[in-house]
């Protein structure tokens, strides 16, 4: 959980914070781990909001996401303002990760569409570390890639990974893996099983 200082309004630098957290020493030796460190030194290991909230602006300065910038009034620095998705992704590409917001509008997608999304982007290429026998009926799956931002309706987390089970032959609802900066994370599993989430916006980060 985030500090009660930032309490109603963090989530989203809590989450920035997570995602660095992986990137260090997480991703391969390549272009894109090389901009990853660029983002690391300037920002820091765990970076603190007001680094996130400078760092923001500064992709605005150099002209990323000017609706989002106009709209937030092109400052962040010692405000409470909430940011989501697009803000992760202009820090993100500012700094020369490849990212990426993929939307699932309730109109268009459904809620399983979602999940078979996750688990695609975490199965991707890979083989399950555990793979599903008669006494231990799931697959998990840890590739080492990237979490996901998870945005929808007033509040983010970071979906870290994915289980998926089977029962009688049957595969169930996958299980997604979860962190949380904010309270009342029964709500929230409240929330999904009356359906009561509709739009969501995953950013998804590229280091391959």
């Amino acid at each position: 959980n985030g500090g009660s200082g930032d309490m109603g309004w963090g989530c989203g630098y809590r989450n920035i914070q997570m995602l660095c957290s992986h990137l260090v020493g997480s991703v391969p030796k390549t272009t894109s781990a090389q901009h990853a460190s660029k983002l690391i030194s300037n920002l820091g290991n765990a970076p603190s909001l007001e680094s996130i909230q400078l760092g923001i602006e500064n992709a605005w300065s150099n002209g990323f996401d000017r609706a989002g910038a106009s709209q937030l009034g092109h400052k962040l620095r010692n405000t409470s303002k909430w940011i989501g998705a697009t803000e992760v992704v202009s820090l993100l590409r500012y700094h020369g990760v490849r990212a990426r917001i993929v939307d699932f509008d309730s109109s268009t997608c459904s809620h399983s569409e979602f999940f078979k999304w996750v688990c695609e982007y975490f199965s991707h290429t890979q083989a399950p570390t555990t793979r599903s026998t008669h006494s231990t009926p799931y697959q998990r799956f840890c590739c080492g890639r990237p979490p996901l931002y998870l945005q929808h309706q007033g509040h983010s987390r970071t979906i870290v990974g994915v289980i998926r089970e089977w029962h009688n032959d049957e595969e169930r609802d996958p299980v997604l893996l979860v962190f949380d900066p904010g309270p009342g994370f029964s709500t929230w599993l409240a929330a999904i099983g009356q359906e009561r989430i509709s739009n969501f916006l995953a950013a998804a980060i590229s280091t391959c």
